[in-house]
């Protein structure tokens, strides 16, 4: 997360239509309305294996603001700082979640369709306030909702980002440095809603973990440790199972060479068959789900083994298709969507490869990698991988050039806006979990204004109608 934050829930209101800056040439008929089905563009992938010469595309349409912060926010700190996550609640109301860790608030909306981009901001009270809690061991200091699933529209079970920022306490010790990234540990927590979403509260402390890295909060590491950003969850309807992923970070365990410090960063897998009870959750390990999630501070007094406990990164993941997870009932696949890097000198069909995440990012053997990386070339787009088993997964496929978070972070001062935290919606689908989208959806992504003095609080959401091909 770019900081820290305060959780709202959103309803999204405005149907703008806009131009993303050097976004693309076919984006000059602005003269079609909210709504309207006209195209922005459509690009074919490079095929994938077993694919033929038939490959996925996608054809991205207007985009429109849904979330406003000038205009729609309940406080300067409410401002999306995730992937939007959403459900259908007991009353048929669409609920859209992109919190941050100081404000956090949702947006309501009766349905989404291309003529009512319309969402309300609820702003009675946040769905869930930060701990900000100085002891590492308590799992309460900046609280980000990153994932929802419900049986029932009332009972809502969420998968908490945890951020411990030991720069931010005045305790000695605890960051020497007091540099953020020399003292940042992440952990994924379990909360629940009893009352259709509006407001969430973490598990008690011993029920509380639900990935977490088998290592405690080390003192002024040096380097960013733990599991972060994980996607949405996800029913898997071959097996009944619930899954979702999570960037591994600067792993003192788990798969790495004898010569390496630590563990390569990457993507990992988890499962469960009991989303309501956070302690449920394995990992997978390299051979199967078996790494049994564990609260660190409890493994270390019982002195039991961290690599029982180390979830493994899936194979070829050099990537950044870290943020939203679903199954799509189009191409019968998992669908990973995140950023990635595209080569477009063959515009018919862009050649995409994984964001690069870390020092530690290995390569894909079979493919120059490298070339991508240039930072004077690269175009940063935002890709989806298709998956049958959630652990070897196609190349990215592009859905549209994107400025990364990075970029916009060292270069908005000259006008440049940045896009990140993508997202799909396919309100169609039926129950009350929007985990599986169709031949259609909305993208949705967090849009960072340039020029801006309020250290990138100036965000709003946005949608894109997208029809995918095959």
């Amino acid at each position: 997360m770019a900081e820290g934050s305060v959780m709202m829930m959103v309803v999204l209101v405005c149907s703008t239509l806009h131009v993303l800056p050097g976004m693309h040439r076919a984006i000059a008929a602005a003269s079609h309305g909210p709504g309207e089905a006209e195209p922005v563009w459509t690009r074919k992938g490079a095929a994938w294996p077993g694919s033929g010469s038939n490959s996925p595309s996608v054809t991205v349409g207007p985009f429109q603001t849904v979330f406003n912060h000038s205009s729609q926010a309940c406080n300067e700190n409410d401002f999306p700082d995730t992937s939007a996550r959403a459900f259908r609640d007991r009353d048929g109301n669409i609920q859209i979640i992109a919190v941050n860790s100081l404000s956090s608030h949702r947006l309501i909306s009766t349905m989404l369709n291309p003529d009512n981009a319309t969402m309300v901001r609820d702003c009675h009270q946040p769905l869930m306030t930060s701990g900000f809690n100085a002891d590492p061991s308590q799992f309460d200091d900046q609280l980000w909702i990153q994932a929802v699933y419900t049986a029932d529209g009332k009972t809502i079970h969420a998968i908490v980002h945890d951020e411990f920022h030991g720069e931010r306490h005045n305790v000695s010790g605890l960051c020497p440095t007091h540099i953020m990234d020399d003292c940042w540990y992440c952990t994924l927590l379990g909360a629940v809603s009893y009352d259709a979403g509006k407001t969430f509260q973490l598990h008690p402390l011993e029920e509380r973990i639900v990935a977490a890295l088998p290592q405690t909060y080390p003192q002024g590491m040096g380097h960013r440790v733990g599991l972060a950003q994980n996607t949405g969850i996800v029913r898997n309807p071959n097996d009944g199972m619930f899954y979702f992923m999570a960037l591994r970070s600067q792993s003192l365990y788990g798969n790495k060479t004898s010569k390496e410090e630590t563990a390569p960063d990457g993507m990992c897998v988890f499962r469960t068959n009991n989303v309501s009870d956070p302690t449920s959750w394995y990992a997978w390990d390299g051979a199967g789900y078996n790494a049994k999630m564990v609260n660190p501070y409890t493994l270390q007094k019982s002195g039991g083994d961290p690599n029982q406990h180390i979830c493994h990164i899936i194979p070829q993941r050099d990537n950044s298709l870290r943020f939203s997870l679903y199954f799509s009932t189009f191409y019968n696949k998992f669908m990973l969507v995140g950023t990635c890097h595209c080569d477009l000198s063959s515009p018919s069909t862009p050649q995409c490869v994984p964001e690069g995440i870390g020092k530690h990012a290995h390569m894909h053997s079979h493919t120059n990698h490298e070339r991508y990386r240039d930072p004077a070339h690269p175009t940063q787009a935002f890709c989806f991988a298709l998956s049958d088993n959630l652990i070897t997964w196609s190349d990215p496929f592009y859905i549209m050039n994107v400025t990364s978070i990075q970029t916009w972070s060292t270069h908005h001062s000259d006008g440049t806006s940045g896009q990140w935290y993508p997202a799909l919606v396919d309100a169609t689908q039926p129950g009350y979990n929007l985990d599986r989208v169709g031949e259609s959806a909305y993208l949705f992504f967090v849009y960072f204004h340039p020029k801006v003095k309020d250290y990138g609080k100036s965000r709003d959401l946005w949608r894109a109608s997208v029809k995918f091909s095959k």
